[in-house]
């Protein structure tokens, strides 16, 4: 008990090749069971030790008051410890396992579980960061598989053979217009051409073709101008978002102690990204004018036409101001973080990530659910999901990294007043228990026969909707190392058999060959054919005590048996996904 609550509260939760994003929430597994912070949930897994008893075996145990019983009636399931569950070391890493007496041991997780919070909110994995200052967020991405819709500003840079994506200012263009991952406006930052000429960070960093690494290639005179229209695209967002010359050019530059406001009558976030841009692109002069330049006369920048709507404004860039733009940056980066945990506008600063980046999300169980939607690649095959809510109602939610050709529902929210995460509690309601019993289960015929206990569904680990993909092509898309998603699979996955093996059976008989020899990678019960689909869900039966022999016990089928009580012990479930250090 105390090794299961351990694993429990102790182990990672970083499953790094799972699908967090998509279009709708039913086409990645992010918001469902598999992630749930429930201890049967964490800990029934290929490497943490503890499995589903068969259901038709655990259906045979008496016990007092029947708990056995009644716990399978809710809904439940009675456990076993794998093989070398009190080891670390797992079962196909050796040749057969050692005999393990604790088999012999079931138990049951009691007592229902609070409604948990969402690990991740699966329109949009947020928080998203960036190191502050920063150039407008863009990311190498194969487009041509990913996007399906609106991809007007998104194709800028061919790097290995793929155009990379701008998922910030994805969109029309105009003023907030919340058809961008905040503001179409970021993508005049980006790129905006003038009389064939390109302003911006993408040329300025690019080059004119967008190749990598054009720009080191290309003389200092060339890249100085590139570095000024960068400056100039930055301050034309600054007065475009509607903020005073002071903001950005102050009539004499504040001390670092005096930077950290936010300036009256201009919504906040407009101020982070306007600093953030503009810090970032005036840090670029360091590399191009020498300190010397930049402490005498400055350096000009003089208005441009040509933007939208309005102008650029002028300015004389000094070493004082582009210290102040990046202290200041940082400055309104944190104190927005801290203060708007809910306004997404602006991307949380990788230089300080706090417990206020993530919100707390949980689904309305008792609002209508979403409309029915396609499932993608699933032709004809529809899905829905309960509406998700928040301790706030998120504000400028924009558009996701991975789906940025299309705008997120604002009409996906449920009722606010059924949020329940943030409300007082009594330490009974977290509280869980773990009962033993001892139970000879190992005995029966059917021991390593009998098909693994149902499995959620969400346990199937396949890919986000990709272009042109059927359901089944991403079925067997995600293909990885089982360190990696070890929140998935059947949690017999190193026992159970690949292939059907009778009847009949034999007693004895080698089954070596029926195992999973690929220690590493999710093949055999990966993919669309009957003896994958099979292996996942354990219809076959397993090697239960991975002996590499097919044990048929003496005790027929049909003999029920009395399951002795063994021990309780309580233990706190949390509605959070956390780690104790």
């Amino acid at each position: 008990a105390e090794e299961m609550v351990e694993s429990f509260a102790s182990t990672a939760n970083a499953n790094p090749n799972i699908e967090v994003e998509g279009p709708s929430p039913w086409e990645v597994q992010a918001g469902y069971r598999a992630l749930s912070p429930d201890l049967e949930i964490v800990v029934a897994s290929h490497r943490y030790g503890i499995a589903a008893l068969p259901t038709r075996i655990a259906r045979r145990l008496d016990s007092d008051h029947d708990e056995i019983q009644r716990v399978l009636d809710n809904g439940g399931q009675i456990y076993f410890a794998q093989p070398m569950a009190t080891t670390g070391i797992e079962e196909v890493s050796l040749p057969v396992a050692q005999a393990n007496e604790a088999q012999k041991l079931v138990f049951a997780v009691t007592g229902f579980a609070q409604q948990n919070a969402v690990a991740f909110f699966p329109w949009k994995s947020w928080p998203y960061y960036t190191p502050y200052p920063s150039p407008p967020g863009h990311g190498f991405k194969k487009l041509d598989q990913y996007m399906a819709s609106d991809t007007t500003g998104v194709h800028m840079i061919t790097a290995w053979g793929h155009p990379s994506a701008l998922w910030e200012g994805v969109g029309s263009g105009g003023p907030d217009d919340g058809a961008g991952t905040t503001d179409g406006e970021i993508k005049v930052v980006w790129q905006h051409d003038i009389n064939g000429v390109a302003f911006g960070f993408r040329p300025y960093a690019y080059g004119s073709l967008g190749d990598q690494g054009a720009a080191y290639a290309a003389t200092a005179a060339t890249s100085r101008a590139a570095c000024i229209r960068y400056i100039q695209a930055a301050l034309w967002y600054c007065k475009r978002k509607g903020l005073a010359p002071g903001f950005y050019a102050p009539t004499s530059v504040p001390a670092a102690k005096d930077v950290g406001d936010f300036d009256p009558g201009v919504a906040r976030w407009k101020q982070v990204m306007a600093m953030r841009f503009l810090a970032h692109a005036a840090t670029c002069a360091t590399r191009w004018w020498t300190h010397a330049e930049l402490t005498g006369a400055g350096l000009a920048i003089p208005a441009v036409s040509g933007f939208p709507n309005e102008p650029s404004p002028a300015i004389t860039l000094t070493h004082d101001l582009i210290v102040y733009y990046h202290e200041r940056c940082l400055n309104l980066a944190m104190r927005f973080a801290a203060e708007s945990p809910y306004d997404w506008a602006v991307p949380r600063p990788t230089q300080r990530p706090i417990m206020m980046d993530y919100p707390l999300v949980q689904w309305d169980l008792w609002s209508p659910t979403l409309p029915a939607g396609p499932i993608i690649g699933a032709t004809g095959r529809t899905a829905t999901q309960w509406r998700p809510i928040a301790a706030q109602r998120p504000t400028n939610i924009g558009r996701s990294y991975q789906y940025p050709d299309r705008a997120i529902d604002p009409s996906i929210w449920g009722d606010q007043d059924n949020f329940t995460l943030a409300k007082p509690f009594a330490a009974s309601e977290r509280c869980r228990q773990i009962v033993f019993w001892a139970v000879d289960w190992t005995s029966y015929a059917d021991f390593e026969t009998a098909p693994s206990a149902p499995i959620d569904a969400s346990k199937y680990l396949f890919a986000a909707p990709l272009k042109d993909k059927t359901f089944a092509q991403r079925m067997t898309w995600d293909q990885w190392t089982d360190h990696h998603v070890y929140a998935f699979r059947n949690p017999e996955k190193n026992l159970a058999f690949k292939r059907r093996i009778g009847p009949p059976y034999v007693d004895g008989m080698d089954v070596s060959s029926l195992l999973d020899q690929n220690a590493m990678y999710a093949v055999n019960d990966h993919g669309t054919s009957p003896d994958q689909l099979g292996c996942f869900i354990g219809e076959f039966g397993a090697d239960r005590n991975f002996n590499k022999q097919l044990d048929l016990g003496p005790v027929p089928e049909s003999v029920r048996m009395r399951a002795i009580s063994v021990g309780r012990y309580n233990y706190y479930d949390p509605v959070l996904t956390m780690v104790n250090r």
